[in-house]
C-alpha cells in the first residue's frame, strides 16, 4: 500500500520543542499533525544549545512514533545566525559553481568570522544574493544531537524564512511586513516583494508590538501591510492585520492545537520548497 512521504517542519526554541508534519496531495497540502513538547530554561538559554542529552531524549522518543518515509526541515535558533545581503555585479552574469565561489569569497567580507568557521547558505532573489550563515560547530552540535534520535535534516533553514513560506501559502499579501509573538520574543520579517531583512528583538526591549512596529526599518508604515501573529490567544494590535496558517492548507487532519499558530515557524518549514 501506497504510503506519502512526511515533511516536518521541527522548530526547537527555549522553551519548547514544535513540529508539524504534512503531506503533499495533487490539490495542496495535507496538516497531519502537529507535536509539542515543553524544555526547561536550562537546555537552551538564549537559542544555545545547553543540555543536549535531554533533547536527545526527548528527540528519540519522538521519533520511535513516526514513519520512515520523512522529509525533516530544521530551523536554527536566530541567536546562532548571522544575515548578510550582497549586491551581485549587473555586468557579469554567473551560474553554479561561479556564482557560489563568487559569493563564499565575497562573504569573507561580510561576516565576523573566518568564514572556513561557518556554514553557509544563500538566495538569488533579482541581483542580490541573500546570505545566512551559523558557526560550523554549533551547528555541528546539532546535527550530533539529531542524528542520535535518527533525525537527518534534508534542509536547515532559519525562522524568518519559514514564517515568509507559510505566510505566502497562506495568502498574505507579498507587500506585507510579518511580525510573530513568541514566548519572550517578536520576529518581525521584511515584506516578500522587499529586500530580505529580519530581527528577534527581546520582550525586555519591547514590551508591546506597536512598539516593535515603531521601529520597523520603512519609510512608511499602514495599517493593511502589516500582519501579525502570535503564540498565544489575544487581542490584535492597532494598525495591523490577522491571519491564519490553517489556510496554507487545503486538508487537515483534526484534532487541531488549540492555539494554532504556535506552531507557525514549524509549519513554515513543513512547507519549504525545494531548493533550486
Amino acid at each position: 500500500m501506497y504510503s506519502p512521504k512526511w515533511y516536518v517542519g521541527l522548530d526547537i526554541q527555549n522553551g519548547a520543542i514544535r513540529a508539524v508534519a504534512a503531506i503533499k496531495r495533487r490539490n495542496g497540502w495535507q496538516l497531519r499533525h502537529c507535536w509539542q513538547y515543553l524544555l526547561s530554561d536550562a537546555v537552551m538559554p538564549e537559542g544555545r544549545l545547553q543540555r543536549p542529552e535531554i533533547l536527545c531524549d526527548i528527540l528519540n522518543q519522538w521519533r520511535q512514533k513516526l514513519p520512515k518515509k520523512i522529509s525533516f526541515r530544521l530551523a536554527l535558533p536566530v541567536q546562532q545566525t548571522l544575515q548578510r545581503n550582497l549586491t551581485l555585479p549587473s555586468d557579469i552574469s554567473l551560474k553554479e559553481p561561479e556564482q557560489g565561489w563568487f559569493i563564499n569569497a565575497s562573504a569573507e567580507k561580510q561576516f565576523p568570522f573566518n568564514t572556513r568557521e561557518l556554514a553557509l547558505d544563500y538566495r538569488i532573489i533579482e541581483q542580490n544574493a541573500y546570505i545566512s550563515a551559523a558557526r560550523q560547530k554549533d551547528l555541528n552540535i546539532w546535527l550530533q544531537c539529531l542524528a542520535q534520535a535518527e533525525i537527518f535534516p534534508d534542509a536547515i533553514d532559519i525562522a524568518p524564512c519559514a514564517l515568509r513560506y507559510i505566510a505566502q501559502y497562506a495568502g498574505v499579501p507579498a507587500d506585507s511586513w510579518l511580525l510573530h509573538r513568541q514566548q519572550s520574543s517578536w520576529l518581525w520579517v521584511s515584506p516578500a516583494n522587499a529586500p530580505f531583512a529580519y530581527d528577534l528583538v527581546s520582550a525586555n526591549t519591547a514590551a508591546s508590538p506597536l512598539q516593535v512596529i515603531s521601529q520597523l526599518p520603512a519609510s512608511s508604515i499602514t495599517k493593511k501591510n502589516i500582519y501579525y501573529s502570535s503564540y498565544q490567544q489575544e487581542a490584535l494590535p492597532e494598525g495591523t492585520s490577522s491571519w491564519d496558517m490553517l489556510a496554507a492548507f487545503r486538508h487537515y487532519q483534526p484534532p487541531l492545537p488549540v492555539q494554532l499558530m504556535e506552531y507557525v515557524i514549524a509549519g513554515g518549514l513543513a512547507l519549504k520548497p525545494d531548493d533550486k
